[in-house]
C-alpha cells in the first residue's frame, strides 16, 4: 500500500502508511517484511529528499536482508542503497547521471550472479 502511494507521488502518505508497516512487522518479528518497508521506505525518505533518512533506512534494510540471506530481494537492496548513495554524491541536479550509474550498477550485479 505504502508503495502505491509513492508510485502516485503521495510520499508523506507513503511515509505514513510505510511507517505503520515498519511498526507491525517489527512487533511481529517478521524481519524479511521489515527489510521490504525499510526499502521502500528509503524510496519515498528519497523521494521526499530527505537523504539522512533514506541512507538510514537503506542501510538497515540491506543488514536485515542479509541476516534472513534472501539474496534475490538483497539484490533490490542494493540497488536502493546505489540510489541513495549516488544522490548524496551527485546531488539531486545530476539525476541522470545517477540513472547511468545505476544501469552500471546492474550490468555488475546480473554479471556477479552467472
Amino acid at each position: 500500500m505504502g508503495e502505491a502511494h509513492l508510485r502516485t507521488h503521495d510520499t508523506e502518505k507513503a511515509i505514513e502508511v510505510l511507517l505503520r508497516a515498519e511498526q507491525l512487522c517489527d512487533d511481529l518479528g517478521d524481519k524479511l517484511h521489515l527489510a521490504d518497508v525499510k526499502r521502500a521506505l528509503a524510496k519515498a525518505y528519497l523521494e521526499r529528499g530527505d537523504l539522512k533518512a533514506a541512507r538510514d533506512s537503506i542501510k538497515r534494510s540491506v543488514d536485515l536482508f542479509g541476516q534472513v540471506r534472501s539474496k534475490p530481494i538483497w539484490r533490490f537492496a542494493l540497488r536502493t542503497l546505489g540510489e541513495v548513495t549516488g544522490r548524496r554524491r551527485l546531488g539531486r541536479r545530476s539525476r541522470g547521471e545517477s540513472r547511468r550509474l545505476l544501469h552500471a550498477f546492474d550490468r555488475h550485479l546480473q554479471g556477479n550472479r552467472q
